[in-house]
């Protein structure tokens, strides 16, 4: 009986689509918890596939337990997908995502629950694929794009978002080939160099 009270609680230990923390509770443990190193005072929540999709630390908050200190999220066939930090259940610090053969895809930066900070994205091969600034969950700034070989084809500034300013596209030897002018993501002029 116990058992089956135990396979009936499984699936309430991952991470469910409401973005509540569920754990299973301290009755069992999966092998994947060696991996994670929760401070002081937190336990381990979450569970790694088939059950779940992530592993988390936990602290006891008043009405609910919350996602707290490290964190990592597996692909539904269980290669881990990227590892970061949580406080008080929302995103901090810096994550890292990796493709499921295990090649780097992005580091991210994280204040608070939104996307803040320097993001780098990377082809499937390793080279970099694209570089710049988020700020409050949007690009922002100068971001920066490469071709699967590493050349710089394309780069711009962001406002909010949306393509601003000069935005120039690179022939393979670095050659500025084409400029475009935007305005708050609206296209005003494009010229041939």
């Amino acid at each position: 009986m116990r058992l089956l009270a135990l396979l009936f609680l499984l699936p309430l230990a991952g991470c469910p689509k409401d973005g509540k923390v569920q754990t299973g509770g301290d009755n069992f443990a999966f092998p994947e918890y060696a991996d994670l190193e929760c401070a002081e005072g937190l336990r381990h929540g979450g569970a790694p596939p088939p059950v779940g999709t992530e592993i988390f630390c936990v602290r006891e908050a008043v009405g609910s337990p919350q996602r707290h200190g490290t964190a990592i999220r597996y692909y539904p066939t269980g290669e881990i997908a990227a590892r970061g930090t949580y406080a008080g259940d929302r995103q901090v610090g810096e994550w890292t995502v990796w493709y499921r053969d295990g090649s780097l895809k992005r580091k991210e930066s994280w204040v608070n629950g939104v996307q803040d900070g320097l993001w780098a994205e990377f082809h499937p091969g390793g080279t970099r694929r694209a570089q710049g600034p988020m700020l409050d969950g949007v690009r922002s700034s100068l971001w920066t794009f490469y071709d699967e070989d590493g050349n710089r084809y394309l780069e711009g500034q962001y406002l909010a978002g949306q393509e601003n300013d000069i935005w120039r596209e690179f022939a393979p030897d670095g050659t500025a080939v084409r400029e475009r002018l935007y305005r708050q993501g609206r296209l005003l002029r494009q010229s041939e160099l």
